[in-house]
Protein backbone atom coordinates (compact mmCIF):
# COMPACT_ATOMS: atom_id res chain seq x y z
CA UNK A 1 0.00 0.00 0.00
CA UNK A 2 2.42 2.52 0.82
CA UNK A 3 4.14 2.26 -2.84
CA UNK A 4 1.50 2.82 -4.55
CA UNK A 5 0.91 5.90 -1.91
CA UNK A 6 4.55 7.17 -3.04
CA UNK A 7 3.90 6.32 -7.06
CA UNK A 8 0.39 8.15 -6.73
CA UNK A 9 2.46 11.20 -5.07
CA UNK A 10 4.93 11.54 -7.25
CA UNK A 11 2.66 10.99 -10.13
CA UNK A 12 0.27 13.83 -8.89
CA UNK A 13 3.12 15.79 -7.84
CA UNK A 14 4.74 15.65 -11.89
CA UNK A 15 0.89 16.33 -13.15
CA UNK A 16 0.69 19.28 -11.08
CA UNK A 17 3.60 20.65 -10.93
CA UNK A 18 4.07 20.44 -15.27
CA UNK A 19 0.41 22.15 -15.18
CA UNK A 20 1.38 24.73 -13.20
CA UNK A 21 4.39 25.61 -15.48
CA UNK A 22 2.91 24.59 -19.18
CA UNK A 23 -0.88 25.52 -18.75
CA UNK A 24 -0.54 22.46 -21.51
CA UNK A 25 -2.57 19.69 -19.46
CA UNK A 26 -5.23 17.63 -21.18
CA UNK A 27 -7.60 15.90 -18.71
CA UNK A 28 -9.93 13.23 -20.54
CA UNK A 29 -12.05 10.63 -19.23
CA UNK A 30 -14.82 8.20 -19.69
CA UNK A 31 -17.23 5.68 -17.39
CA UNK A 32 -18.53 2.72 -18.10
CA UNK A 33 -20.95 0.84 -16.99
CA UNK A 34 -21.95 -2.79 -17.04
CA UNK A 35 -24.89 -5.24 -15.98
CA UNK A 36 -25.66 -8.63 -17.20
CA UNK A 37 -28.50 -10.77 -15.90
CA UNK A 38 -29.37 -14.74 -16.29
CA UNK A 39 -32.02 -15.05 -19.39
CA UNK A 40 -33.57 -17.79 -17.65
CA UNK A 41 -33.03 -20.37 -14.58
CA UNK A 42 -31.28 -22.86 -13.79
CA UNK A 43 -27.33 -23.70 -12.72
CA UNK A 44 -24.41 -22.74 -13.98
CA UNK A 45 -20.95 -25.11 -13.88
CA UNK A 46 -20.02 -25.63 -10.50
CA UNK A 47 -22.71 -24.04 -9.03
CA UNK A 48 -24.42 -25.64 -5.91
CA UNK A 49 -27.56 -23.78 -5.91
CA UNK A 50 -29.88 -22.92 -8.91
CA UNK A 51 -29.96 -19.46 -10.38
CA UNK A 52 -33.82 -17.80 -11.43
CA UNK A 53 -32.88 -14.94 -13.65
CA UNK A 54 -30.47 -13.20 -10.87
CA UNK A 55 -28.18 -9.91 -11.44
CA UNK A 56 -24.92 -11.67 -12.14
CA UNK A 57 -22.60 -8.39 -13.35
CA UNK A 58 -22.91 -4.85 -12.10
CA UNK A 59 -19.58 -3.01 -12.75
CA UNK A 60 -18.87 0.21 -13.03
CA UNK A 61 -15.44 1.40 -14.48
CA UNK A 62 -13.91 5.27 -14.36
CA UNK A 63 -10.69 6.45 -16.16
CA UNK A 64 -9.39 9.28 -16.36
CA UNK A 65 -6.37 10.30 -18.53
CA UNK A 66 -3.90 13.23 -17.99
CA UNK A 67 -1.41 14.34 -20.62
CA UNK A 68 0.85 16.98 -20.80
CA UNK A 69 3.89 18.87 -21.63
CA UNK A 70 7.18 18.46 -19.20
CA UNK A 71 9.70 20.01 -22.02
CA UNK A 72 9.36 20.86 -25.64
CA UNK A 73 10.78 17.05 -26.07
CA UNK A 74 9.75 15.37 -23.27
CA UNK A 75 5.14 14.21 -22.92
CA UNK A 76 3.85 12.71 -19.67
CA UNK A 77 0.72 10.60 -19.78
CA UNK A 78 -0.88 9.36 -16.17
CA UNK A 79 -4.12 6.86 -16.11
CA UNK A 80 -6.02 6.31 -13.18
CA UNK A 81 -8.82 4.03 -12.78
CA UNK A 82 -11.36 3.49 -10.21
CA UNK A 83 -13.63 0.50 -10.07
CA UNK A 84 -16.42 -1.23 -8.42
CA UNK A 85 -18.34 -4.44 -8.98
CA UNK A 86 -20.95 -5.09 -6.70
CA UNK A 87 -21.71 -8.42 -7.75
CA UNK A 88 -17.59 -9.17 -6.82
CA UNK A 89 -16.48 -11.89 -4.96
CA UNK A 90 -14.09 -11.60 -1.76
CA UNK A 91 -11.94 -9.05 -2.91
CA UNK A 92 -12.66 -8.73 -6.69
CA UNK A 93 -15.22 -6.05 -5.80
CA UNK A 94 -12.85 -2.80 -6.33
CA UNK A 95 -9.70 -1.48 -6.98
CA UNK A 96 -6.95 -4.03 -6.37
CA UNK A 97 -3.06 -3.36 -6.38
CA UNK A 98 -1.08 -4.81 -8.59
CA UNK A 99 -4.07 -6.17 -11.11
CA UNK A 100 -5.89 -4.79 -13.70
CA UNK A 101 -8.09 -3.32 -11.52
CA UNK A 102 -5.26 -0.99 -10.16
CA UNK A 103 -5.80 2.63 -9.19
CA UNK A 104 -2.46 3.96 -10.84
CA UNK A 105 -2.84 2.66 -13.94
CA UNK A 106 0.06 3.91 -16.02
CA UNK A 107 2.66 6.91 -15.40
CA UNK A 108 4.90 7.88 -17.62
CA UNK A 109 7.55 10.27 -19.21
CA UNK A 110 8.05 9.85 -22.91
CA UNK A 111 11.07 11.28 -24.74
CA UNK A 112 14.18 11.38 -27.11
CA UNK A 113 17.65 11.55 -26.26
CA UNK A 114 19.49 11.78 -29.65
CA UNK A 115 18.01 9.15 -31.98
CA UNK A 116 16.48 7.05 -29.32
CA UNK A 117 12.93 6.84 -27.88
CA UNK A 118 12.55 6.81 -24.04
CA UNK A 119 9.72 6.50 -21.64
CA UNK A 120 10.63 6.22 -17.90
CA UNK A 121 8.20 4.41 -16.10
Amino acid sequence: MKKQNLILSTALAAVFSTSAAFAEVEITGEIVHESAKFTSSGTTIGATSAQDKDVFKTETLARIYVDGDVTEDATFHVELQGFVDGKGVDNYDGNESYTQHDFLREAYIDTEIADWSVRAD
